[in-house]
Formats: structure tokens, C-alpha cells, sequence
């Protein structure tokens, strides 16, 4: 359903409302249409079945208020803003982002304010109700979800790299009591930062890893937990390419197509999604199903640089700034392989289906 959806709902008029050509916007759409983990995995991606269409969608609407200039454009993506935000709380810190966005460039200024006034209104129409129930329940102030401290525990313990461990994860899982579970996490978390503060750019750099990580992890834990019996070598190379490909191609291409593009006020804004979708989960807990979301975003960017071949006109600073764009993904991925080539081996043996790896 994440295929179709993403195809008919947003893709498309996402690309036209960044100016791409119209082959591009088709090209976008399809290639989020075919994308491995969207068609093999939508049980897994969990939340992201709703929030991946939620949030192309907002940002089409965000960049149309932008290009109209009128109020109920405007009150349209506070809107869906809020919806986005309830599926998933990490776009809640983007909506002041996109306010300081909107008013940079509007003329005159007070409408700015005005529209950037009325989307944050109907993005706390759909949000504070949220708020109001979880605040009720425990007792204190929580916005929309109160599991912040839960992940930060798990993103700033002493044994964690900075992403998803099951080990780690069971810790909290006794507190039934969601708002106890918040609590005990960010007590938990203060006293990791405050014992080790010169930890906390080292997890920061891994965590840059784990949300660019090959998605591979899933495939990994069925196959080597004997769900799929045993494959032969060339399939299951197969598979690891036919999952960590897309990604490996989509997201360099992509950033390229973003940075040598001509400076417009539409592509800033899909720069200030990427960096701050990379930055909060590097702040937090960071794993690699969580750039999925951004997958429709670099499928239109890569189908752009592909037809428009924007490094033609791009200026010397342009191409210099790409480079140092895709450089630390790709060193990202080299290092993930180096450090896994021991278990990928495994996993190709004959006994790859029976190594019974954790998730």
C-alpha cells in the first residue's frame, strides 16, 4: 500500500512544486514505487506506512502556502503538519523550522507573520488535544508522546552505540507505566551524559552511521534465523544488493542532485528537512529504517540530477560542496562493510541460515 500511495498522494506534485521536469516527477514516483524495503517490509516499517505519505504530503503543502501566498494554504499544511507530528513526534521540531523558513522570504513581512501564525495554530489544533490527554494521564507536562527518555536511554547507554539494541531495549520494559518509563529514562540519561561527556560526539558520529546504515538488518535476522531455509551463495548476494542498492545509488545521487541544482527557495527547504531529519536522530537514537521517510525525497532528487544533469552548470563551490556531501556516506558504508565482512561471509556459507542472530 506504502508503493501505491506514495505514488498517487504527493511524489508527483512534490517534484512539480520543486520545479523539476515532469520525466523526473515520473521517474521519482516509480522508483519509490519499485524501492525494496517499502514493497517487501511494510509490516515492519510500522508507523511509517501512515507517516512517509503524511510527510511528503505536508512538505508539498508547506512549499504550495509558500509559492501562493495564501492564508488557507497555509492553515492546509499546519493541518497535515500536525497529523505528521502525531504519526510521528520527531517532525514536531521542524514546524518552527518551516516558520522561520516562511517569513524569511515573505513580503510583505506582517502577512508573513500572519500566515506563519495561522499554520502554527492549525498545527496545535490538531496536536494539543494530544497533549491535554497525555498530560491528564500522567500528571505532568507531555506533548504528544512520552517516550523520549525511553529513547534517549537507549541512545546514550554506556553499552550502546547510539542505536536499537534488544538487550538494552528490555531494561525500561518492566515500567508499565508510560510516563514512570519517560521519567526513569531522562534521570538515566542525564547520568550517562554527566559521567562521560566526551562521549556524546563519538555517539553522535555513530549514530550519523546507523541512520545512513545499508538496510540489511531485517533481511539478516530471518535469513540467519533459518525463516527462509537455506539459499544458495548468489542469492543471498542477490538479496543484499537487491536491498542496500537502492539506497547506495538514491542517496549520493540525490544529495548531488539537491546541491548542484540552482540556490532556489524551494530546494532550501528540502535542505533543511535533510539536515534536520540527519541532526534529531543523531541527537536521539538513530537506526537505519529511519531514513526510510526521506526515501520519496531523494528518489525525486536522483531522478532530477539524472534528467536535468545539473553539474553542468553548477558552479566549482557547488561540485566542492557535493563531494563533501556524499564523501562521509560513502565512507559510512565502506566501514560498515569492513567492519561486518566477517558475519556477510557467514552469512553467504553453507551454514548462513542457521547462525540465529539477534535483531
Amino acid at each position: 500500500m506504502v508503493p501505491i500511495r506514495q505514488h498517487r498522494v504527493g511524489q508527483r506534485q512534490l517534484a512539480r512544486r520543486l520545479k523539476f521536469t515532469e520525466r523526473a516527477a515520473r521517474w521519482g514516483a516509480a522508483a519509490v514505487a519499485v524501492y525494496p524495503l517499502l514493497v517487501l517490509y511494510p509490516l515492519a516499517l510500522a508507523t511509517e506506512n501512515l507517516y512517509i505519505p503524511l510527510l511528503t504530503l505536508a512538505l508539498w503543502a508547506v512549499l504550495r502556502a509558500g509559492d501562493r501566498n495564501r492564508g488557507r494554504d497555509f492553515a492546509l499544511a499546519g493541518l497535515l503538519l500536525g497529523f505528521t507530528a502525531l504519526t510521528r513526534s520527531v517532525a514536531t521540531l521542524f514546524v518552527p523550522l518551516i516558520g522561520l523558513w516562511a517569513w524569511a522570504d515573505a513580503r510583505p513581512r506582517r502577512t508573513g507573520l500572519r500566515h506563519v501564525a495561522l499554520l502554527a495554530l492549525c498545527f496545535l489544533l490538531v496536536t494539543l488535544p494530544w497533549s491535554v490527554r497525555n498530560t491528564l494521564l500522567h500528571g505532568e507536562f507531555h506533548f504528544i508522546e512520552s517516550a523520549l527518555g525511553y529513547d534517549l536511554y537507549q541512545g546514550y547507554h554506556p553499552q550502546s552505540t547510539g542505536t536499537f539494541s534488544a538487550d538494552i531495549a528490555l531494561d525500561l520494559v518492566p515500567i508499565l507505566d508510560d510516563g514512570e518509563r519517560h521519567r526513569r529514562g531522562m534521570e538515566a540519561f542525564w547520568s550517562f551524559v554527566l559521567a562521560d561527556p566526551a562521549r556524546v560526539p563519538y555517539l553522535m558520529v555513530r549514530k550519523f552511521g546507523h541512520f545512513w546504515g545499508l538496510d540489511r538488518r531485517a533481511f539478516q535476522y530471518f535469513y540467519s534465523n533459518n525463516f527462509f531455509g537455506h539459499w544458495p551463495p548468489g542469492l543471498v548476494v542477490g538479496a543484499l544488493v537487491l536491498l542496500c542498492g537502492p539506497l547506495i545509488l538514491m542517496a549520493p545521487a540525490g544529495l548531488a542532485g539537491l546541491t548542484l541544482t540552482r540556490p532556489r527557495r524551494e530546494t532550501s527547504l528540502v535542505a533543511l528537512l535533510l539536515i534536520y531529519y540527519t541532526g534529531i536522530h543523531m541527537l536521539i537514537l538513530a537506526e537505519p529504517r529511519f531514513h526510510v521517510p526521506l526515501i520519496p525525497l531523494l528518489a525525486v532528487l536522483t531522478a532530477h540530477a539524472l534528467d536535468d544533469r545539473p553539474w553542468r552548470r553548477a558552479a566549482r563551490r557547488q561540485k566542492a560542496l557535493a563531494a563533501l556531501l556524499v564523501l562521509p556516506l560513502l565512507v559510512n558504508w565502506v566501514w560498515e562493510l569492513a567492519r561486518d565482512w566477517d558475519l556477510l561471509t557467514a552469512l553467504v556459507g553453507p551454514e548462513g541460515h542457521r547462525l540465529w542472530l539477534g535483531y
